[in-house]
């Protein structure tokens, strides 16, 4: 944690901790870092500046109606001279999927994030140029409020059941075309997080329904999944409810935008039953899970977080030597998944983006965070 930063000359500050963090630069190099204008906080206050961006980008904010648009134009006086190239910036959010699909094709947008993998080759096709993000460093599934007592979910006979249910494989093949692959962990094989001694819940909807008996539902029971909606989200949730059923787990779908699900999952809020589980660009597992998978009321409020597991977890971010790091990662891995099976996992989910073949250098999806870009090198060709 930090307590105080110390001004040591017009280039330098020293960060204070309470104690060693491996996290620290790189969670600074990520969105906790990301610095705003002290002025225009210290005369407008926290909310306006919630609002009313101001900071040293190559774009000048000009207005926000949320939901609609948000519109930038190009910054005269940002410090690369000669930079940006674009004269401005429209942010277009569309939820449908087949509204963004066909204004993408009928050429009222440049680009288009969050393309489904079955349309990916008829845009090929048309010209249209594609981009991808890997998986980033966890994989999709679903947090349990498995710390309600009055939850079927805080039996974890009941959690192992819904992983047991659910075949990650099947849904990676069918819905992802070949891009994705079906996940035993919260996170992807060959990252330095993945524990190849972590033993999961394959596919198994016999042992899921004895599972089940056994914890006392032997006719299931009703719950709820809340998953932000999105193209490919939407048929894999459709896929989990499906396999969930099938064991006597009725899940009703709850489909969110992302402004909704963030003050649940991110914001101390509340959930029954089943929520969608985040997937971070934060390659580092490690500094993830302490941020956002080890309680302290704020992050997956309703996540059961054994003692155990916490304390793996720091460990793992408190360690000077990588190699220290990784054991212990590998430790909150087994203890998360095959221990007390706090999460249920689907598959990876890399991204997919589609553009005019006239814009260049946009950036978009060349990181596992979506958000990441590079519109200070984007243009546009006459």
């Amino acid at each position: 944690m930090f307590t105080s930063v110390d001004i040591v000359d017009n280039f330098t500050v020293r960060i204070n901790l309470t104690e060693w963090d491996n996290t620290a630069i790189g969670n600074m190099a990520y969105m906790i870092g990301s610095i705003i204008s002290p002025t225009a906080f210290k005369k407008n206050g926290a909310d306006w500046c919630a609002s009313n961006p101001v900071g040293t980008g190559p774009f000048q904010f000009v207005s926000w109606v949320k939901g609609v648009k948000t519109v930038y134009k190009k910054f005269p006086d940002y410090w690369q001279k000669g930079k940006p190239y674009l004269d401005g910036i429209e942010w277009i959010p569309m939820q449908d999927v087949m509204t963004r699909l066909l204004s993408l094709k009928k050429g009222e947008l440049d680009l288009a994030l969050s393309i489904a993998a079955k349309d990916l080759a008829d845009l090929k096709k048309e010209g249209f140029i594609m981009v991808s993000s890997n998986a980033g460093s966890g994989v999709l599934g679903v947090v349990h409020d498995s710390a309600n007592p009055n939850s079927p979910f805080a039996k974890l006979k009941v959690r192992q059941a819904a992983q047991y249910a659910i075949d990650g494989d099947a849904i990676a093949k069918a819905i992802y075309l070949g891009e994705a692959e079906g996940a035993n962990q919260w996170t992807y094989k060959g990252h330095w997080a993945y524990n190849p001694a972590v033993t999961g819940y394959p596919y198994n909807p016999a042992k899921a329904k004895q599972l089940l008996k056994e914890a006392g539902y032997p006719n299931g029971f009703k719950t709820r999944i809340a998953y932000i909606t999105s193209a490919q989200d939407d048929q894999i949730y459709t896929a989990a409810q499906g396999y969930l059923k099938d064991v006597g787990i009725d899940a009703e779908l709850d489909p969110i935008t992302s402004p909704a699900w963030m003050p649940i999952a991110l914001g101390g809020g509340t959930w029954d039953g089943m929520l969608q589980g985040g997937v971070t660009g934060n390659p580092d597992v490690a500094g993830t899970l302490a941020s956002r998978y080890i309680g302290g009321g704020r992050y997956y409020s309703q996540m059961l977080v054994p003692e155990e597991y916490v304390k793996a977890v720091k460990s793992a971010i408190t360690a000077t030597d990588f190699k220290t790091k990784q054991k212990w990662t590998h430790t909150a891995m087994k203890l998360m998944i095959d221990k007390y099976c706090i999460r249920t996992v689907f598959c990876s989910r890399p991204e997919f983006g589609a553009g005019k073949k006239t814009l260049h250098n946009h950036g978009f999806l060349g990181t596992p965070n979506s958000a990441w870009w590079t519109p200070e090198e984007a243009w546009m060709e006459k």
